[in-house]
């Protein structure tokens, strides 16, 4: 495992206690967990664009 992308391997099995609990949670959450997350990050983008550089 991690072999073609042993970058990615390594942040999973370094970040692998987070990602459990994450997996814990039922799909719907799971979906609404990342879901907002991305809300978030395109907030965060579109404030960005209309005040520019903070």
């Amino acid at each position: 495992m991690g072999k073609r992308y042993p970058a990615v391997g390594q942040i999973w099995r370094n970040a692998w206690e987070h990602v459990v609990r994450f997996f814990a949670f039922a799909p719907g959450i799971r979906k609404m967990i990342y879901t907002t997350d991305e809300m978030n990050k395109r907030f965060l983008q579109d404030r960005d664009d209309d005040c520019g550089p903070l």
